[in-house]
């Protein structure tokens, strides 16, 4: 590796693997009434969220753009970029037929295309040790791009981020907005921003200052070790709701075989990026342009919207957009 900067702790992955399932709602001994109860259940008008997971669209197989190219810093034309990126994260990254797949990855290695760069994805179960130890040029993982993060690297940022709220099925609590939460117990993983939301009035999106200026009471933070155990939380009815970010969301209703829904999902005005050493600086400015090009012919929202994502897309492509 070119680079050996030192790693710091602060930086938070989204990671979530599930499989879970799950009864919804209070047992009840009475068969009429469990026939009664399957019956409304059934009929209940939650999104069609289904299928494979790991599903892809065809990988594309884009031309250099020879003004890109010419941009390129000298050692990037005979070497390839390594990104690390988690093993399985859909539909953001995950591998499938030898190659790494999800938009997060489909976009960067598109830019690389029309900059003339080879984007090779390391695999790890801990991308970021690797970066932190220069063993890779970047990582990539839906990250949210931060003023404190910025010491760390440079961000391409790609999206805004987005909160969704996962319920068990039927929505038991008829949430349909972030105000809805206020009051009641909402279960997030620790070391995600999601729960730094329900617990600190400083943090961007905080939902404590949002149910406090709307004159109701705070949602009661359940916090979870994983992901996974923020799930069985959810699906064992320790908690009313999970929060999240879209994607994530996506794929744990896809894998819970109809167990939870998405109650709602709202864009949140913080950037999140793929993060690159910030002494590929010259690099990051060519592939910013690309992904631009991404967005201005449409393949950007072609890709995004290919693995479910329709929140938080962007009309321009910044570096190191936080400001906060």
């Amino acid at each position: 590796m070119r680079t050996s900067r030192t790693f710091l702790t602060r930086l938070l992955p989204l990671t979530l693997a599930a499989g879970l399932v799950a009864a919804c709602g209070a047992q009840v001994e009475d068969p009429e009434s469990a026939a009664a109860a399957a019956n409304t259940s059934a009929a209940c008008d939650d999104p069609d969220i289904s299928g494979d997971p790991f599903a892809a669209p065809e990988l594309l197989s884009l031309q250099a753009d020879e003004a890109l190219a010419d941009q390129v810093p000298a050692e990037f034309r005979d070497e390839p970029l390594v990104v690390g990126v988690a093993p399985d994260l859909p539909p953001i990254n995950f591998g499938k037929d030898g190659e790494q797949r999800g938009y997060e990855a489909d976009l960067l290695r598109a830019a690389g295309q029309l900059a003339g760069v080879e984007v090779v994805f390391q695999q790890s179960q801990n991308a970021l040790q690797e970066y932190g130890a220069g063993q890779v040029d970047g990582i990539a993982g839906a990250f949210t791009d931060t003023l404190e993060r910025q010491e760390l690297g440079d961000f391409i940022d790609y999206s805004t981020g987005s909160r969704a709220a996962l319920t068990q099925k039927c929505n038991p609590e008829g949430i349909e907005s972030t105000e809805d939460l206020c009051g009641l117990e909402v279960v997030a993983a620790v070391g995600t921003v999601q729960l730094a939301q329900l617990t600190d009035v400083e943090t961007p999106g905080s939902l404590l200052t949002l149910c406090e200026e709307a004159g109701l009471p705070a949602p009661i933070p359940v916090q979870a070790d994983t992901s996974v155990s923020a799930i069985t939380s959810l699906t064992a009815g320790r908690a009313d709701a999970l929060v999240t970010g879209e994607p994530i969301a996506i794929n744990a209703v896809k894998q819970s075989e109809g167990e939870l829904t998405i109650a709602y999902v709202e864009e949140l005005p913080v950037p999140v990026g793929v993060m690159l050493n910030k002494d590929l600086s010259g690099l990051t400015e060519v592939l910013a342009q690309a992904y631009q090009q991404l967005v201005d012919d449409g393949t950007y929202a072609d890709i995004m919207n290919s693995y479910g994502i329709e929140y938080g897309l962007l009309d321009t492509i910044t570096i190191n957009g936080a400001t906060s």
